[in-house]
């Protein structure tokens, strides 16, 4: 391969390209998915892969995921990259046979600098007594310079160190996307894995976190008080029992503080004492007789900054000059001003600029507004003075100073403008939040309503910045933009309220957005709507009401064409049948689906409509079929490497091989999930193996084996807060119970599944626990309340053959201790519908147990 040895070098020590490609060694990824993991935009990352395909360091395939992607992945035949525990190595042998190697430190963090540090001994000790530390502080304090001397000196130490500074639009999934990449990058990949499999469970997510953290790591959380995101806030809540080292620094009291949490140390930053000031005096080259010292440390009250402020106005002016002239009161607003008049005007602009920003500024941003010659020298001249300050790679003007600046900025409403407009160029997350607000600083809400209008690469709400877009959403009003705008911001609204679980908020934005719909004869949005408000009426187990919305959507969006919506709708109304038990509707909607999906080529619908066929015949006993649709939807999930999807099949092809009493193929395909579950840490899947196996053990008899793998599934099902599944599982349990003759255990059980479907209503396991329950009460002798129950499970498991039989079964045999005459009738149809869905096991049994009760009748 042809290669230039000085473009591979500079390819190769860009940070960016040595994280992509350490993101690409365990698993092949596109480039929309990079771009969200590390926050960056698609169009850059795009070219990023492209350039190190030419090297030969990644190679490319083009797939399907819901659109044609191109997936790249790590090609080492002629660059060897090693992956140590320190970071990444790539070594590179030229045609001559000279290599070279370059290495990239996973650990390495911008953490801000300190050209100066006094005192804090006290505190810097305080930081070593629990896992986790919080500095509180007025701005200015010193609260980011202790959390850096501390981190310094463990970093010295070995420690792999992770920093993070906080601004007002940071989101959950930004941080954890953020934590994901730094603890791949040491080798811990479970929770990037999850990320990149479309995984956004939060508790999971808090859960791979956590298993993450090891006793070597610390973490710096640097102005917690600029947090706006509530899951952020609750993910601090909830970690508890770390094995590292937490800081967070913050100006307020953070709210996951309590009496309670004896793993927090609360530390609160005061003033520096007269030595200390002295001491900082003196190595920023200012040094006072006693007089002027003592009169500058009762008006200086100790505050670092203020006397970093007092430094700098002392650089051209006496020191005693600058202090006859200080206020009583607001001495920084003074020692500011003294500064900022002897600033050049080159230099006053470009922080008359920096005001402006409400998160740190890149610097391509800060050079298109600035817009004068000498842009870096003056930049660096700021920095080196301490007058702007770096964070992340940005700059940003110290909170104490930036509000006496902006009242300085003229054209304020041209700058808000320009700015909105760089931001929206840059196609970013971050860059879409900032834009809009900009513009509704410039009173621009029109063209801020169009950004929530117009489809983007990234979606807002799909990367977790509900909060910050919250706040941008919630400042138009239905008067000041056009109605088809409105239309779109309610849209936005009501889907972020549904993620917040605020239904009833959420399902006046939708009915809004209806109204403003039908007013302006807007059709599509007018559909998106029923088909959201559809949603929540199945959520709330309003079906008559749910299936009128989705019939209305589904009618409007037939008559625009719209396919991908046609088929969203055909999904939602199918799953909502069928947890009705209104299979043969459901399939209809699932088949139409699938056709529209082919015709168009979307594979990725056509898999997962497939596999949406298969349960139907599946929960219907027809396993033949169901093996059929299930092959195809594996084969169509692995053509487009839908791991997410394979591993369901395997899942699902394991439980039908369970009734088909075919256990080794059962277990192999359950073998075969769990593997590629645990790989990208999926917490569901893992739950329905257990469940799995427990059910496989329970048949074959394993008794104490079952009930440990059902345990666990109730364990994740309870972490997880998910009702279908513990109605199901305790269901499970409860039947186990009582084979192993531990009757009040299984009425234990029956009762806490009866309180579940009080919630759920009759869904789709009610036959079964009816049937279940019905047993425990014929056993404890209360025939009566067992044979309704019967009956009740009869009529849910009409079109479930196998449920049937087993129904069928136990009535008869309870029917036959009664000396009931309709026994053989219903033990004649339980053997029927056996023989009609092959469950020779089944029938051996039952045969065994009839066998049994009429020698005891003998």
């Amino acid at each position: 391969m042809e290669m230039q040895t000085p473009e591979l070098l500079k390819t190769l020590s860009n940070k960016t390209n040595l994280e992509i490609i350490n993101l690409l060694k365990n698993e092949p990824s596109y480039p929309r998915k990079i771009s969200e993991i590390l926050g960056m935009q698609e169009a850059y990352i795009s070219r990023v892969l492209s350039q190190l395909e030419k090297l030969g360091i990644l190679c490319s395939q083009w797939v399907y995921r819901d659109r044609n992607v191109k997936l790249y992945s790590v090609d080492t035949k002629e660059i060897n990259i090693t992956f140590p525990p320190e970071g990444l190595k790539i070594s590179v042998k030229t045609r001559g046979g000279r290599e070279l190697s370059i290495s990239y430190d996973a650990f390495r963090f911008d953490v801000p600098e300190m050209p100066v540090f006094v005192g804090r001994k006290w505190e810097l000790i305080q930081l070593e007594r629990s896992p986790i530390s919080v500095i509180e502080g007025m701005p200015g304090i010193g609260k980011t310079c202790l959390a850096a001397k501390y981190v310094q000196k463990v970093q010295e130490e070995g420690k792999k160190i992770f920093w993070h500074t906080f601004t007002e639009i940071d989101s959950f999934h930004y941080l954890i996307n953020k934590l994901s990449v730094f603890l791949n990058n040491i080798g811990y990949f479970n929770l990037l894995e999850y990320i990149k499999q479309e995984g956004k469970d939060d508790r999971v997510l808090l859960s791979l976190l956590q298993q993450g953290i090891t006793v070597d790591m610390v973490f710096c959380f640097d102005g917690f008080q600029q947090v706006r995101d509530e899951k952020i806030v609750a993910l601090f809540k909830l970690l508890k029992n770390i094995r590292g080292k937490i800081i967070i620094t913050s100006r307020e009291r953070p709210s996951f503080l309590s009496i309670s949490r004896t793993d927090i140390t609360e530390i609160q930053l005061s003033a520096l004492n007269e030595q200390e000031t002295e001491a900082l005096l003196h190595a920023r080259g200012v040094f006072l007789d006693e007089v002027s010292f003592k009169k500058a440390y009762q008006r200086l009250r100790g505050h670092p900054l203020i006397l970093d402020m007092f430094c700098a106005a002392v650089r051209d002016k006496k020191a005693a000059d600058v202090l006859k002239s200080l206020p009583v009161h607001r001495v920084e607003d003074y020692l500011w001003s003294e500064i900022f008049e002897k600033l050049s005007e080159r230099d006053r602009e470009l922080v008359e600029c920096l005001s402006m920003f409400r998160v740190p500024a890149s610097t391509d941003i800060l050079k298109e507004i600035y817009q004068k010659d000498q842009f870096w020298t003056v930049l660096k001249g700021l920095e080196r003075r301490m007058l702007i300050k770096k964070q992340d790679g940005k700059y940003t003007l110290p909170f104490m100073i930036q509000e006496f600046t902006y009242q300085k900025v003229p054209h304020k409403i041209k700058l808000y403008k320009e700015i909105a407009a760089l931001y929206l160029k840059e196609g970013r997350p971050e860059g879409l939040l900032e834009a809009m607000y900009h513009f509704l600083q410039a009173g621009e809400k029109e063209k801020a309503a169009h950004i929530v209008a117009q489809p983007q690469d990234v979606d807002l709400i799909e990367r977790g910045f509900l909060s910050p877009y919250m706040e941008i959403l919630t400042q138009f009003s239905k008067g000041e933009i056009a109605p088809e705008l409105w239309c779109s911001v309610t849209y936005a609204r009501g889907r972020i309220r549904v993620l917040y679980g605020d239904m009833k908020d959420a399902f006046e934005e939708f009915e809004e957005m209806k109204k403003t719909a039908r007013e302006i004869d807007s059709q599509k949005d007018y559909a998106k709507a029923l088909h959201q408000l559809g949603s929540i009426y199945t959520y709330w187990g309003e079906w008559i009401k749910a299936r009128e919305c989705f019939d209305q959507g589904l009618h409007i969006l037939e008559q625009l064409e719209d396919r991908r919506g046609i088929i969203s709708i055909h999904a939602d109304i199918g799953l909502m049948l069928m947890r009705q038990h209104r299979f043969k509707e459901a399939l209809k909607h699932f088949m139409a689906g699938k056709d529209i999906a082919q015709e168009i080529g979307y594979k990725f619908g056509v898999s997962t409509m497939l596999r949406h066929i298969a349960h139907i015949y599946y929960y219907q006993d027809q396993f033949d079929t169901a093996l059929e649709f299930y092959h195809q939807s594996l084969d169509l999930a692995e053509k487009f490497l839908d791991v997410r999807g394979i591993a369901a099949n395997y899942n699902d092809l394991g439980l039908l091989y369970v009734y088909k009493e075919e256990f080794e193929k059962a277990l192999d395909y359950f073998k075969k999930n769990i593997e590629i579950s645990k790989r990208i840490s999926d917490i569901k899947a893992m739950m329905k193996y257990y469940a799995n196996l427990g059910m496989v053990y329970t048949t074959m008899e394993e008794f104490e084996k079952a009930e440990k793998y059902y345990q666990q599934a109730v364990d994740l099902a309870e972490e997880q807060e998910d009702p279908y599944s513990l109605s199901y599982l305790k269901t499970k349990l409860a039947h186990l119970s009582l084979e192993r003759g531990e009757i009040e255990k299984a009425k234990t059980f029956c009762e806490e599944c009866s309180e579940i479907f009080e919630h759920l209503g009759e869904s789709l396991h009610y036959g079964e626990f009816c049937r279940v329950r019905g047993m425990i009460l014929h056993r404890t002798g209360e025939w009566g309340k067992a044979q309704k129950l019967y009956e009740k499970s009869i009529e849910e498991s009409t079109d479930k053959p196998l449920e049937l039989g087993k129904t069928y079964l136990e009535y008869a045999l309870g029917l036959k201790r009664e000396h009931n005459s309709q026994a053989k009738e219903y033990y004649q149809k339980a053997t029927a519908l056996f023989e009609k869905v092959s469950a020779q096991r089944e029938i051996e049994k039952a045969e065994k147990r009839w066998n049994s009760l009429e020698e005891e009748s003998s």
